[in-house]
């Protein structure tokens, strides 16, 4: 198995496990390929969940961490990553989960900028906004 998918899985587990020990209740769907990772119940109001390992980029003396947002999109040429666009169908949640070793975010959608195929989570430096708001454990 791709290790890649092994680190996925065990993020969306991580997000579970925040989601019930604050009080929610976690549906997990039957095919995972759908335009949500889970779904969650809480106050009467149902959410959709999109879990998201970060990954590390070094660039010079800088470290950022990165959460690829858009979603890969078949073309004549092969495929291509195209930009979040919370008006799309597949691009429809809820909350971002965001993960990253022991560091977890809960970032409401509606915060989310348009039109980008990638969202910095280092504080409020070259992110634009600061990530740090959304930043559930430490």
């Amino acid at each position: 198995m791709d290790p890649k998918h092994l680190k996925g899985a065990a993020s969306e587990m991580k997000a579970q496990v925040w989601f019930l020990e604050n009080g929610y209740q976690v549906f997990l769907p039957s095919v995972q390929q759908g335009i949500a990772d889970f779904v969650v119940y809480k106050d009467n109001e149902f959410s959709k969940v999109q879990v998201k390992t970060a990954y590390t980029m070094d660039s010079g003396e800088y470290n950022y961490l990165l959460v690829r947002l858009g979603r890969s999109q078949a073309t004549r040429a092969g495929t291509k990553t195209r930009t979040y666009d919370p008006t799309e169908p597949d691009d429809c949640f809820d909350i971002l989960f965001v993960v990253y070793e022991n560091q977890l975010w809960f970032v409401p959608s509606d915060v989310l900028p348009e039109g980008k195929m990638t969202v910095y989570f280092n504080g409020a430096g070259r992110a634009g906004w600061n990530s740090d708001d959304y930043l559930v454990t430490h």
